[in-house]
């Protein structure tokens, strides 16, 4: 099913009811945010994550790599949906495993740790709020930059970073109706999706 049109029709609805309010740019988190991140305020903590389809929708997977109350490495690993510009992730971190050839994966715990919210200000800035389960445990946010980018790759924070690369070009136009405060009035929405770019214009 095409989505395109649906997705004009409620774009356009949304510009011509907002048409004297602010304009602002919205971010979306897409592929291109799968990066290593982190806080020179924090050195020797990280966080890596993976932009990943789960269950025909967006997640996002964060692997922290910080440090426990007795000063011991720590992973902390969890998965959430995205949702514009931020992700809800629920941590675990696991005890039970070994280095070497006698691993045994049902020795494995894993241990709820808690909430990450991840979102961003810019492809290259952004904040994780972390919430641990413990309530004696400190809770707070730290603020990260990018450390990472994709061979080959640019984030625009636009929908455009998830278009497939073998999607065809789409054009799309529809024609907005006045209202009774101003009968007179016309304008159009267009929508515009190529290789390179994703465009999305009104005019009234």
């Amino acid at each position: 099913m095409n989505r395109f049109p649906r997705v004009l029709t409620l774009a356009a609805a949304l510009a011509a009811g907002a048409a004297a309010a602010p304009s602002a740019l919205a971010l979306s988190i897409t592929r291109e945010f799968s990066s290593a991140w982190y806080d020179p305020a924090h050195d020797g903590h990280g966080l890596v994550t993976d932009v990943v389809e789960s269950g025909g929708s967006k997640s996002l997977v964060a692997y922290w790599f910080t440090y426990d109350a007795q000063g011991r490495q720590m992973w902390v690993v969890g998965t959430g949906p995205v949702e514009g510009d931020r992700a809800t992730l629920q941590m675990v971190t696991t005890r039970g495993g070994s280095f070497d050839n006698t691993f045994n994966p049902a020795a494995v715990q894993r241990i709820p740790w808690g909430t990450l919210v991840v979102s961003f200000a810019s492809c290259d800035r952004g904040s994780v709020d972390f919430t641990p389960a413990d309530p004696s445990a400190p809770r707070g946010r730290i603020d990260v930059q990018r450390l990472t980018q994709r061979f080959g790759a640019a984030s625009s924070g636009g929908i455009s970073d998830d278009r497939a690369s073998n999607s065809s070009d789409q054009e799309l136009v529809r024609f907005l109706q006045p209202t009774a405060a101003a009968p007179a009035a016309s304008g159009k929405a267009r929508f515009e999706q190529r290789a390179d770019r994703t465009d999305f214009k009104v005019e009234a």
